[in-house]
């Protein structure tokens, strides 16, 4: 799984997938109980001077391979809830587990047996109603991490949104665009390296 990055990524610095329902063997069910995970986040304070964000972040310390640790204390939004269930032999909540083991599958050559890594689950919807816009992010920028997965999960009476990478802090520095639009699409990003940004989100019918 790791040769997915090993080829080209050193280089480019991203890796795209759009075909992840399939990838994964995503049932219906599945794809339903994952979804469902969207209608309880939380309106998210932190960004609700210019846009409409309701978010969860779960962070974990996990040791390589396969062992997780719920950090109860590290969750940057401490007016959200954090009901969720979990798979009781890895503490990873149950409706993402494919996922999280396909994107660990992909540093598979990056990580080193024994070593602890600091992993986090940031969810977060975008709202635009009453014909209002509301951003994605706040710009070009970057997380602060050494990699980034950008998984899609759905949209609802809204215009397609264009993802955005970079190879610096600035427009004329761009290196990919394009929408991001099917279930689980991965956009892996190399964030030492790479900048990004998403649009904003704009309904199609206020």
């Amino acid at each position: 799984m790791s040769d997915l990055l090993e080829n080209g990524v050193e280089d480019t610095g991203f890796l795209h997938l759009s075909q992840m329902r399939d990838q994964l063997q995503v049932c219906e069910a599945e794809e339903a109980a994952f979804k469902q995970y969207r209608d309880d986040l939380v309106l998210d304070e932190n960004f609700h001077s210019y846009t409409t964000r309701y978010s969860r972040i779960l962070k974990y310390d996990y040791t390589h391979p396969g062992q997780f640790k719920l950090n109860p204390g590290s969750h940057a939004h401490p007016r959200a809830e954090y009901l969720i269930q979990y798979d009781n032999k890895v503490r990873k909540p149950t409706y993402a587990s494919k996922l999280i083991d396909f994107d660990l599958a992909l540093l598979e050559f990056y990580l080193e047996e024994g070593e602890q890594y600091a992993l986090a689950l940031d969810q977060f919807r975008v709202l635009a109603d009453q014909g209002k816009v509301s951003p994605t992010t706040s710009g070009i920028h970057q997380d602060g991490e050494d990699s980034l997965f950008i998984h899609f999960i759905e949209s609802s009476n809204a215009q397609p949104i264009l993802s955005t990478l970079y190879g610096g802090n600035s427009e004329e520095e761009t290196i990919l665009q394009r929408p991001l639009g099917s279930f689980l699409e991965l956009l892996f990003v190399n964030d030492s390296k790479l900048f990004h940004n998403a649009e904003p989100v704009v309904q199609v019918s206020p």
